[in-house]
């Protein structure tokens, strides 16, 4: 079948005889993926503010996304998490569209990863780390690794 998002899906499990799905809310975009498919560390449950942070990626043949006018992504997502809804608070992207089509980036590609401390959420992933105030959704401060690359050094993003 055709790729038509990444889903997220909240079961209760407190009874393993009967496990009950209690959410689930799909990123709509086509192509869209996780790394925590694969990767348990890639996204962290915070349960007292129950937010997810959840690293994305929609990645697509550059041709392809000309034809159907769409952005890629590279970030992350934090969602808000309840037992009856999973709803989309804001996005952390790593990097703009345009410098992912034509930026100077290094060949290796830094695994997701989150960490948060008082209240503060510093992510790295591609070529990039950040921190955002979770409680106003503002950025803090960001550091570009591949910022002094040039020439001979540049890679394609992903």
């Amino acid at each position: 079948g055709e790729v038509s998002g990444f889903q997220i899906t909240l079961f209760n499990i407190s009874n393993l005889q009967d496990v009950q799905l209690l959410q689930r809310h799909t990123v709509k975009e086509k192509w869209a993926s996780s790394s925590a498919e694969s990767d348990h560390l890639a996204f962290r449950y915070l349960p007292k503010s129950q937010l997810l942070i959840l690293p994305i990626s929609i990645h697509y043949d550059y041709w392809r996304a000309k034809e159907e006018k769409i952005q890629p992504f590279d970030g992350f997502q934090v969602f808000s998490v309840t037992d009856d809804s999973i709803e989309p608070r804001f996005n952390i992207s790593m990097a703009t569209p345009s410098s992912m089509e034509s930026g100077c980036w290094y060949g290796a590609y830094l695994p997701a990863r989150s960490m948060v401390f008082e209240g503060n959420l510093t992510v790295a992933k591609g070529h990039v780390y950040t921190s955002y105030d979770l409680n106003t959704e503002t950025l803090r401060w960001r550091h570009n690794l591949d910022s002094n690359l040039r020439g001979e050094q540049c890679s394609n993003y992903w």
